[in-house]
């Protein structure tokens, strides 16, 4: 049986992807396809397998999975995070349950799966923790993170904006507060805020790679300042929803 299954991965692990599905699935046939015209962010694998009789698309697609684990890497999850920037100050609101709570961020959270595209999500976001539309939200940044604690991997999209409609207010779970950029709460903050933050102050794109241990354990802070044709790039290539 033929299986398609769409992945985004390096092509030069083709043959350790090959010789893993052939010793795993009993593979007879495993080929690698580019689908991104050219651009290499994009591959699909096409498999057949007797190990596929009778399964399911979905259980067929669990089957590569597993068995690509390593290959493959954790699994990942698409968050956004959008912050207000005017003049001289920064709008940040503090967390006020669950995860993070204590903590000053700006508005975010997970893509929903619903066709929902990062910039939406950003701009929804916003919408339910802070009550206000973002209307010239540029993205600016993109951060993976590693917890050791964490299954999952988090690559976080950063939206930057200026200018809003509506009126801030608190909700059930942000209080929100304007802040000068010469007096952000770093220590009320997640301790990575302070490596990337500048970055967006000065208007400059930027992506990084940060480690953990446990979640307030910073190991590894790799920041940098990329151009915006190169954050896009990269946002194309470590996502798998449209960035619009």
């Amino acid at each position: 049986m033929l299986r398609k299954v769409f992945f985004k991965f390096s092509q030069d692990i083709e043959k350790v992807m090959a010789d893993k599905l052939t010793q795993v699935l009993k593979a007879t046939k495993v080929e690698v396809i580019d689908t991104s015209g050219g651009c290499g962010s994009m591959y699909r694998l096409e498999i057949e397998s007797p190990e596929f009789q009778g399964k399911s698309k979905v259980k067929q697609h669990q089957m590569v999975v597993e068995a690509l684990k390593n290959e493959l890497g954790k699994p990942s999850k698409i968050l956004t995070l959008l912050l207000i920037h005017q003049n001289n100050q920064i709008l940040l609101a503090m967390k006020k349950r669950g995860f993070g709570m204590g903590k000053y961020n700006g508005f975010g959270g997970k893509v929903e799966k619903n066709g929902e595209s990062i910039y939406q999500a950003a701009i929804r976001e916003t919408q339910e923790e802070g009550c206000i539309t973002p209307t010239d939200a540029q993205f600016i940044g993109y951060i993976k993170m590693d917890y050791d604690c964490e299954k999952e991997t988090l690559k976080v999209h950063i939206f930057k904006a200026t200018h809003f409609d509506g009126q801030v207010k608190e909700t059930e779970e942000m209080k929100p507060q304007w802040f000068d950029v010469a007096k952000i709460p770093y220590n009320q903050m997640w301790i990575d805020d302070q490596y990337w933050i500048p970055y967006l102050l000065e208007n400059k794109c930027f992506s990084g790679y940060l480690q953990f241990e446990g979640h307030d354990k910073l190991i590894q802070a790799d920041i940098k300042e990329v151009t915006n044709q190169e954050l896009l790039s990269i946002s194309e290539k470590e996502s798998e929803i449209t960035l619009q």
